[in-house]
């Protein structure tokens, strides 16, 4: 388990082929500490305040070890963050445009006045451009990040490993060919924020293997994300020990025993999605159903009312989509029949049958609300401008009223006098607070309309899904 939680820190977790076996196996490879000699040195460059960005410039440029940490590294410090990467520091880097000017300006400056200011824009400037400097320089990551990627260039190298991890942005390995059946790649996304992922994907005698259960064990999974990866794993490094066991497993297996792997790979999976897609389509109440989130914790449905059908409509059409991998699947695998694959074709196409009728008739329900609500709408819609012409005949009486007291030389303040105002015409305050809670009843009936259109309009391409199969079906 330690290794597991120092991969891509002080070892590299690697995918090689087993001595004396066709099997693979999955394994630890240290990642060698560079310039072990010179990390001292290198942190007190940055630890002395004295030492000015071109002073480090230069004594590192022209250290002949040390100089290599002036290059940029491919190299994410955090997995699921963006803006990673380790930039280039070059010559601009140590002074900017901005201190030229200040210096230039302190050079021509004639009194003793604008000498102090330009004086104080300097050195703010320096600052500035030193916080900027060693921010860029990021002195604690340089040596991790050209150990890793000097270790990464060496195994890449080496024929007995096949894959090994890495920490670098936004990337993925070329696909690689372990015989002519199974191949593999790990398709990384990291430092992209929100947009990061970490997909392995198998294909196996030109097939890919598609986990098509995540259609119904995941809340957010759609056809057009599950076809890019035969597993997704969260983004930490310990996860690459799963990525790597999780291609071990399926080729030893495929090399070993070919249908327990179509078993494992095709037929659980496609078990568990008919399954689930039946227990989608039966269930009534939201708490019956779990769902596991990108954290692969387990979570609500968290839907109610015309929502848990838009739910159903969109996990069971979505379905549809795997048909045409497992018509692929039949072409390409010798006795696929004994599988089964036309059967499951047939209980997805009869799941889609089943809930055809169900997203017609919540169609209708939801015109139906919409209309009710509307009228609500323009009901609320009404009331609030009248309300507003009251209120702004109320305000023009209070602008004369303060207009006048202020004319006939008042001793009081526009303050006091608006107080007085609305002391003696409560019906302003019973009005403002009435539009207050107009609006907000108003913002609830708009956001309500725009839902259920939203929903409205899901539900009509979920019909129009199912409608398009089987008129392709038709003709085929």
């Amino acid at each position: 388990m330690s290794n597991r939680n120092e991969i891509n820190k002080k070892v590299l977790c690697v995918l090689k082929h087993k001595e004396n076996s066709n099997e693979i196996e999955v394994d630890f490879v240290k990642i060698k500490k560079k310039l072990k000699a010179y990390k001292t040195e290198f942190e007190n460059l940055f630890e002395n305040e004295n030492n000015t960005p071109k002073y480090i410039f230069n004594y590192l440029s022209k250290h002949n070890k040390l100089n290599v940490l002036l290059n940029d590294f491919d190299y994410c410090e955090i997995l699921d963050d963006s803006y990673q990467g380790i930039e280039k520091i070059e010559k601009r880097d140590y002074k900017s445009d901005k201190i030229k000017s200040d210096n230039s300006n302190l050079k021509k400056a004639k009194n003793k006045r604008d000498k102090n200011i330009f004086k104080k824009n300097l050195k703010y400037a320096i600052e500035d451009n030193t916080e900027d400097f060693l921010d860029k320089v990021n002195s604690k990551l340089r040596i991790p990040a050209y150990s890793i990627n000097k270790a990464c260039e060496k195994y890449e190298k080496n024929n007995v490993i096949i894959a090994n991890s890495h920490r670098k942005v936004g990337w993925n390995y070329p696909e690689f060919s372990i015989n002519n059946n199974f191949s593999f790649k790990f398709d990384t996304n990291f430092g992209y924020g929100k947009s990061s992922y970490f997909y392995t994907l198998i294909k196996y005698k030109n097939i890919d293997i598609v986990p098509f259960a995540d259609l119904v064990l995941y809340r957010f999974s759609e056809y057009e994300e599950i076809i890019k990866y035969s597993a997704k794993h969260q983004l930490k490094h310990k996860e690459w020990y799963k990525a790597m066991n999780y291609v071990k497993d399926a080729y030893n297996l495929s090399i070993n025993d070919e249908q327990q792997f179509y078993g494992i790979y095709i037929v659980n999976q496609l078990d568990d999605l008919v399954e689930g897609l039946n227990d989608i389509f039966n269930f009534e109440e939201r708490e019956d159903w779990k769902f596991l989130n990108k954290e692969k914790d387990f979570v609500d449905l968290n839907e109610s009312e015309h929502n848990i059908i838009e739910f159903k409509g969109e996990k069971i059409t979505d379905s549809l989509g795997f048909i045409d991998i497992l018509n692929n699947y039949k072409k390409i695998i010798p006795d696929i029949e004994k599988y089964g694959i036309d059967n499951y074709i047939l209980k997805i196409e009869e799941i889609n049958k089943k809930i055809k009728p169900l997203l017609s008739q919540e169609q209708q329900t939801i015109k139906d609300d919409i209309i009710h609500v509307k009228l609500k709408y323009k009901k609320l819609k009404k009331e609030i401008n009248k309300l507003k012409k009251r209120i702004g005949k109320l305000l023009k009486r209070r602008r004369k009223y303060i207009k006048s007291c202020q004319k006939n030389n008042c001793d009081l303040g526009k303050k006091e006098l608006n107080k007085i105002f609305k002391d003696e015409n409560p019906t302003f305050k019973t009005f403002k607070k009435a539009q207050k809670q107009n609006i907000k009843d108003f913002s609830i009936l708009k956001n309500l309309i725009d839902q259920y259109e939203d929903t409205l309009e899901n539900l009509l391409e979920f019909e129009k899904a199912i409608k398009k199969y089987f008129k392709k079906k038709s003709y085929s």
